[in-house]
């Protein structure tokens, strides 16, 4: 039986989502994340992305039986963030987690996300997503769209 629910939020109570994600992460803030940044200042600097694209987002607290352990920042099937709290990524939720991203997203779901985000990459990579767009920036950490 899948745990996991997926409940709309405001963009107020967004922060306190983002921040139990990131809080005790520390290899996300320093090798997967923009650049490396402390929690307070990566929370922050999350919302400024969010604030400045030009999409109207639907913003989503991620619950597992009833415990808050994540976050999901949507437009349409397009997710543009989200994170499961270190502590909670476990095989288990993970994939209940999954089930839920294609139940609720649809098979059409799309991520936006760092190259450097090789954690999250592989991951959906397993579960047959692909790129299909990479930014032609040469930087270290490129745009990338990932497609199931």
């Amino acid at each position: 039986m899948n745990k996991i629910e997926f409940i709309a939020i405001t963009e107020n109570e967004l922060p306190e989502y983002i921040f139990l994600c990131y809080n005790g992460d520390y290899d996300f803030l320093t090798n997967y994340h923009y650049k490396k940044m402390g929690v307070v200042e990566a929370v922050e600097y999350e919302l400024s992305l969010i604030k400045e694209a030009v999409f109207e987002f639907t913003f989503y607290k991620v619950l597992y039986a009833g415990i808050k352990i994540g976050y999901v920042v949507a437009f349409g099937d397009f997710i543009f963030s989200f994170s499961v709290a270190k502590k909670y990524r476990k095989k288990e939720i993970l994939e209940q987690w999954w089930e839920m991203m294609l139940y609720f997203f649809r098979e059409g779901i799309k991520f936006g996300m760092l190259s450097n985000n090789i954690r999250a990459i592989n991951f959906f990579k397993k579960r047959g997503m692909k790129i299909t767009w990479e930014s032609e920036d040469v930087k270290e950490k490129r745009e990338l769209l990932l497609t199931f």
